[in-house]
């Protein structure tokens, strides 16, 4: 098994909007998700490394919390090779019109002040996007955070001064068979 980390890298790969598609943002330090306006947010990673027909064994996020009142589905946006939110500035049309088949439910109270938390795993998210015959290592994955309630959470933003972007870590079996390193994203992450 292989492991790939790889962090939010720019203000153009995180963004939040309203379910109505109203208020597009991807300068603000943090995402609101949820929320009155039920806003859904979106991460973005370059994700080098892995192929089409590999196995994704594990994929998990840490975010860094100030609200906290997580009640999201995980879900990605269904396309080869995910544009950055400068280029497709929208994620309420990527959740309802071009989001995976697959998705996770994440409902739990964080921690707040900026420390750091880990999503459940989603790997059949991931899956779902490195199985389409256009993905190839180097292409972005968008993960989108789509708002089931009123509760409300707000994570750190790349633009954020203190708080660490969104990471992904991915565990994954090389499709010509196991690759060297790497080890399980829930133990490396709680080793940290």
């Amino acid at each position: 098994m292989a492991q790939v980390i790889v962090s939010v890298a720019a203000s153009a790969d995180d963004a939040d909007e309203r379910n109505s598609g109203l208020s597009f943002n991807s300068t603000d330090t943090v995402l609101d998700l949820g929320g009155g306006f039920r806003i859904h947010g979106g991460l973005r990673f370059v994700v080098a490394d892995i192929e089409a027909g590999d196995t994704i064994d594990a994929a998990i996020l840490d975010v860094a919390c100030q609200a906290t009142e997580m009640d999201t589905d995980i879900k990605a946006n269904d396309v080869d090779d995910a544009n950055d939110f400068a280029t497709e500035a929208d994620v309420t049309t990527r959740v309802t019109s071009a989001s995976t088949t697959a998705s996770v439910v994440w409902t739990a109270t964080l921690s707040g002040s900026g420390a750091s938390n880990i999503s459940p795993d989603f790997k059949a998210v991931v899956q779902e996007v490195v199985d389409r015959a256009g993905w190839a290592s180097g292409n972005g994955l968008v993960v989108l955070l789509e708002s089931r309630s009123t509760s409300f959470a707000s994570i750190g933003s790349w633009d954020h001064a203190t708080y660490p972007p969104a990471e992904i870590t991915i565990d994954y079996t090389a499709s010509g068979g196991v690759a060297s390193g790497g080890g399980s994203a829930w133990y490396y992450r709680a080793q940290q």
